[in-house]
C-alpha cells in the first residue's frame, strides 16, 4: 500500500516529469504550495538532490 505521501510525491513529480517531457515549464498550481513543498523537502536539500 502506498502511503499518502508517497501518493503525493507521486502526483507532483509526474506532474513535473510530464511538463518537462512536453518542454513545458513545470506547471504546479494545482497543488497547494504547502504540498509542493512537502514533496520537494523529500527529493532535495540545501545542496542539491538527495541521494
Amino acid at each position: 500500500m502506498i502511503d499518502d505521501s508517497q501518493d503525493l510525491d507521486d502526483r507532483v513529480y509526474g506532474q513535473a516529469a510530464a511538463d518537462l517531457a512536453a518542454m513545458n515549464e513545470p506547471n504546479l498550481s494545482d497543488f497547494e504550495p504547502s504540498e509542493v513543498d512537502e514533496a520537494m523537502l523529500r527529493a532535495f536539500e540545501t545542496s542539491g538532490p538527495r541521494p
